[in-house]
């Protein structure tokens, strides 16, 4: 395997049970993401964009296939090991934040490393950086509702890269915001990427949003198609 992969996916296969018949969402899809590049999945809802984002973050496992991180092979992690490697070599970003309510916007950053294992001092201090980093500097101590919706998606952005992790996960990240917020959310992202030469997969709907980014990969019938 190629060592420059931070994710790779081998012939992933995966069904879901409609009664009783089984319903083929994935049928042997293959994808490679270089570290620093930025993916765009695309295809209608319902083609299985987040059940194959799902499987790459180690939140569902595949019916069959492998799956590599970091030129590892976890597809037989058990449940302990998966969750170390979502802590430490994934981060995650949502169409919707869930940032937690009653927390400010650097704690909703510093929690995720607190619970990984650092120190406060040194989670505080990384949060802070990732809160510049984000354009958020004068934010930090806003409640997730003091926010508007661009600003709580740069603090979603910057949560998930709070344990620096090597694969950026995210499922139509800009899909709740307005055009103008979603184009600016969009740059930030390809920004961080490429800065923090972090590997990101990036679901949308948005042909305009996917043509920015490196790559862009179709889900088809259950395989992927470079577009």
């Amino acid at each position: 395997m190629n060592d420059k992969a931070r994710l790779r996916l081998d012939s992933i296969e995966h069904c879901y049970k409609q009664g009783v018949k089984n319903l083929e969402i994935l049928r042997g899809a293959s994808l490679t993401v270089p570290a620093g590049t930025i993916t765009a999945l695309v295809g209608p809802s319902g083609t299985g964009k987040s059940t194959l984002l799902h499987i790459a973050g180690l939140l569902e496992r595949p019916n069959g296939g492998s799956i590599y991180i970091n030129g590892e092979d976890c597809t037989n992690c058990n449940d302990h090991e998966r969750t170390l490697r979502r802590q430490t070599a994934l981060g995650f970003v949502y169409q919707f934040h869930n940032l937690l309510p009653e927390f400010s916007a650097i704690e909703n950053i510093i929690l995720p490393q607190m619970i990984s294992g650092k120190e406060k001092a040194i989670a505080q201090a990384r949060a802070k950086d990732l809160m510049i980093d984000v354009g958020l500097k004068d934010r930090i101590l806003h409640l997730p509702s003091e926010l508007s919706g661009g600003e709580q998606q740069r603090v979603a952005i910057a949560r998930a890269l709070a344990n620096e992790p090597a694969i950026l996960l995210a499922d139509e990240p800009t899909g709740n915001l307005d055009e103008e917020t979603a184009n600016n959310t969009l740059e930030l992202l390809l920004e961080i990427v490429r800065t923090f030469k972090v590997s990101a997969l990036v679901a949308t709907h948005n042909m305009k949003l996917a043509e920015r980014m490196d790559r862009i990969i179709l889900i088809k019938e259950g395989l992927l198609i470079d577009v």
